[in-house]
């Protein structure tokens, strides 16, 4: 059995990235949190007048104070669901608004028109038409499902990830470097006493080798050794056996 659409991952990111490849620009209209066009910001899911909240009041089509999703189940009963229906036309079909619960809604994405209005227009967001390239169109029929499911809310409930609420926060302060210890070689030093120490570390280093030479020239003596003793022996076990 199939899990849960993501509201978040799946459906608002895409309407997200569709209306940015559609107008151009990551910043401003839709993208404002103060004063987002239309009324409607697609900034976060949560910010006031989004997909979640209400029409602000600059909206100019009498449209503030009203809600892009109605309460129930039903997707042809909310507005946005209508307004990205109605964008997805045949070329030459698709008008300026379309009508819902008695109020006139802009299409979204908006199509390309022919001036002068209200002539029929053409959808030109090829990432919006990409999103619903198959039949029952994939992207609003899962956001049909959604509204239909009780329209869960799985995005991240503590904030944007977004300017301009990342521009308060500091960068924690970087550790201090640790310091690695003299090695036996280091340059003996004047402060304190540095001098001192450094000389015993090289004395202590050159100790290590006259006492790791000293092994080494007695393990070579050793090995000379062996051959004489064996030499000795053998003459012993030959007169033996003359005996």
């Amino acid at each position: 059995m199939p899990g849960n659409t993501s509201f978040n991952y799946a459906i608002f990111k895409r309407l997200q990235g569709a209306y940015v490849a559609g107008i151009g620009t990551a910043t401003g209209f839709h993208m404002d949190p103060a004063n987002p066009m239309g009324g409607f910001c697609l900034l976060y899911p949560d910010h006031p007048n989004g997909i979640l909240g209400k029409i602000a009041n600059n909206n100019a089509m009498g449209l503030a104070g009203l809600a892009p999703l109605a309460p129930t189940p039903t997707p042809a009963d909310s507005p946005l669901f209508d307004m990205l229906s109605a964008g997805l036309g045949a070329p030459d079909t698709i008008p300026n608004n379309v009508a819902v619960g008695g109020q006139m809604w802009p299409i979204m994405p908006p199509p390309e028109q022919v001036d002068p209005p209200p002539a029929l227009g053409t959808q030109l967001d090829q990432l919006w038409l990409g999103f619903n390239t198959g039949s029952p169109p994939p992207l609003l029929n899962a956001f049909g499902q959604w509204i239909g499911n009780g329209k869960p809310d799985d995005s991240p409930q503590n904030g944007p990830l977004a300017q301009p609420g990342l521009s308060s926060l500091q960068p924690p302060a970087s550790p201090a470097p640790r310091r690695r210890s003299c090695s036996p070689r280091a340059s003996p030093t004047t402060t304190g006493g540095g001098t001192a120490t450094a000389a015993r570390r090289s004395s202590s280093s050159a100790t290590c080798r006259r006492t790791s030479g000293r092994r080494r020239r007695s393990s070579s003596t050793t090995r000379r050794a062996s051959p004489r003793r064996r030499r000795s022996s053998t003459p012993a076990r030959n007169s033996t056996c003359a005996r």
